[in-house]
């Protein structure tokens, strides 16, 4: 009883010990902080890199189905699709294939169609896309005929 009655009359604050387990708990969580925040950019941007491959992978596959199939009496015709979320390749044949956007990149504009005609024929175009891991533009230049485009 005496204990209780000198525990009621000698509340001052913190401890030593107390203080310094939340200044141990405090040192961990910025500690964990700084060593993680660094690793979800390069994952970010590795998302991007990743969604230009890709990209690449699947405008190289659908001007090679379409100029592979050159034929004067039907206009093949395969279509892409660029909106604020993903990206469409829709191949003559009727394929569709989709690609997500990563969430650090968008388009200017609300969206833009690409035609690639049979023989690989592509009207010259130029889109931007802006990055905001990066902060920076990406412009994607589409040159006339063959199906050839550049990043920059």
């Amino acid at each position: 009883m005496i204990i209780i009655k000198q525990l009621k009359k000698s509340k001052f604050g913190f401890t030593n010990i107390e203080m310094i387990i939340v200044l141990m708990i405090t040192s961990l969580f910025i500690g964990i902080t700084l060593f993680i925040y660094p690793n979800i950019k390069n994952y970010q941007r590795n998302d991007e890199q990743k969604f230009w491959n890709s990209f690449k992978y699947q405008w190289d596959s659908i001007v090679m189905s379409t100029k592979i199939n050159k034929n004067e009496k039907s206009k093949i015709t395969s279509t892409i699709i660029v909106n604020k979320n993903n990206v469409h390749f829709i191949y003559w044949n009727g394929v569709n294939k989709s690609l997500n956007i990563p969430n650090t990149m968008s388009i200017y504009g609300n969206s833009y169609i690409i035609d690639i005609k049979s023989g690989g024929y592509v009207a010259p175009a130029t889109y931007r896309w802006h990055s905001n891991l990066l902060k920076n533009d990406y412009i994607q230049t589409f040159q006339l005929g063959w199906g050839v485009y550049h990043i920059e």
